[in-house]
């Protein structure tokens, strides 16, 4: 059985742009709190989402 990537090329790309925008936010807007760690670990989902296509 063969595995093929449920995203299109774009959205890959929109995933990847999201993951980054999402690590950097909490960090550029001085958060503190939950919101510090939850944030980039969020972002390394969609940029793992994109970068697989899954």
């Amino acid at each position: 059985m063969k595995l093929t990537p449920n995203l299109s090329s774009t959205w890959r790309v929109v995933y990847v742009a999201f993951g980054l925008a999402v690590i950097a936010a909490p960090f550029a807007l001085g958060a503190s709190g939950w919101e510090r760690w939850a944030l980039p670990i969020l972002g390394f989902m969609a940029i793992f989402t994109g970068v697989t296509g899954w």
